[in-house]
């Protein structure tokens, strides 16, 4: 699935999978001490499988609801970044998108079909993109932006509970330890459209 995508778009494109239980994922790496994003990097190179020991990001844990994440310590984590207020924080906090339940595993690049694809790609393909959605709904898309945990949340999280694509342009962090370069932006975009595109 990927692949179609990427000969259609120019861009890489990451497969995520929900996992309710821990999948038999042949090849399938199981990272340590790593942040969402990087691990999004990583999967370019082969698939990769997270739980919650996987990932040191707090943000990441709060919004795949693993863990009890500290909230103090999720506004924090932003204030060299973000320089906004703690009561701003903790509204934004409040209002960035979190699994309803945790899920034992997150596949990337894994073989079983993916709930989701995400990718980095430039204004220009994401213009080609948006032009195929239009052309195929007759409506203009509607996202939501969010400073902070864009990749994780705003893309992944939102993408797999509303069903709907999503942009992002990546947080610091995002773009630090997800290596998205400055021209790139995020997409997220749900199984149930991926026919809009690969038909």
């Amino acid at each position: 699935m990927n692949m179609r995508f990427l000969d259609k778009f120019h861009s890489h494109w990451i497969k995520v999978k929900f996992y309710e239980e821990k999948p038999n994922s042949i090849g399938a790496k199981k990272l340590s001490g790593v942040h969402f994003c990087e691990a999004v990097d990583r999967a370019l190179i082969g698939p990769i499988i997270l739980d919650e020991e996987c990932i040191s990001c707090p943000g990441a844990n709060y919004v795949f609801n693993w863990g009890n994440p500290n909230r103090k310590e999720i506004i924090d984590s932003w204030q060299d970044t973000v320089k906004i207020s703690e009561d701003i924080a903790g509204s934004i906090l409040d209002s960035v998108r979190r699994l309803k339940r945790s899920y034992k595993c997150i596949g990337l690049n894994t073989n079983d079909g993916p709930d989701l694809l995400l990718a980095y790609l430039t204004p220009e393909e994401s213009m080609d993109l948006l032009r195929i959605y239009h052309n195929y709904t007759g409506g203009i898309l509607n996202f939501d932006l969010s400073s902070v945990m864009t990749i994780c949340g705003n893309i992944v999280v939102d993408t797999f509970m509303n069903e709907k694509i999503n942009i992002s342009f990546g947080c610091d962090k995002a773009r630090k330890y997800g290596k998205i370069t400055r021209e790139k932006l995020a997409i997220g975009i749900p199984r149930k459209l991926f026919n809009i595109f690969i038909p």
